[in-house]
């Protein structure tokens, strides 16, 4: 009662303005495509997970594909701590850690959205991904699936194993990516702010 958060653009349709136009791939990526996961809250256990299942995505395919990390806060881990944890990893030179600058850009570039977050709060990161036509493979939650039904990609557990599978799933299936993206596209993100406030409403009771 003593204190108001305004979302402001996250349940627009509209694409955001983008400061940029170059490339992700080219600037960032080194020209290779990638998964990107923003998930606010990242925990160490939900990035081991994550890495684990890239590991077993490039045993499988023998790729030059990266994965950026988006690090959006260090309330959960610190960027010390992914780097410590990236030193002993396999694959660190094909993982990319950033920050939210020009997140836009980095999310529209993406291959898919990768979210880990399995807890009930707004599915921040896979909205900000819809607004840009980048498909998500994410945790299956009451929120998610009420927010997006059946346009993003659901992960058969928070395994390693489950998200290797997903991302060679999404690689070698371009028809249900595209597929994906055009349920994306046509996916309607409540712009009546009552209509909003309604289902968030549900959502947190």
């Amino acid at each position: 009662r003593t204190k108001s958060i305004l979302i402001d653009g996250i349940m627009d349709n509209s694409a955001p303005d983008y400061v940029t136009n170059d490339d992700t791939r080219e600037t960032i990526a080194s020209g290779r495509e990638y998964f990107i996961l923003a998930d606010f809250n990242l925990t160490q256990e939900n990035l081991i997970l994550l890495l684990k299942g890239f590991s077993a995505y490039k045993r499988m395919l023998h790729s030059s594909w990266k994965f950026m990390v988006v690090l959006r806060s260090e309330e959960t881990i610190k960027r010390a701590d992914v780097k410590q944890l990236l030193s002993n990893y396999k694959y660190r030179e094909d993982v990319i850690v950033t920050n939210e600058e020009l997140l836009n850009e980095k999310l529209r570039d993406a291959y898919a959205l990768v979210s880990m977050d399995d807890s009930e709060r707004l599915p921040v990161p896979v909205i900000e991904a819809l607004r840009v036509n980048t498909p998500a493979i994410v945790q299956e939650t009451k929120s998610v699936r009420s927010v997006f039904g059946e346009s993003v990609a659901y992960l058969g557990g928070k395994t390693g194993e489950a998200v290797g599978e997903m991302l060679m799933k999404i690689y070698k299936d371009e028809g249900f990516r595209q597929n994906l993206i055009k349920r994306l596209k046509s996916t309607v993100l409540l712009p009546d702010t009552n209509a909003a406030m309604q289902a968030l409403t549900t959502l947190i009771k």
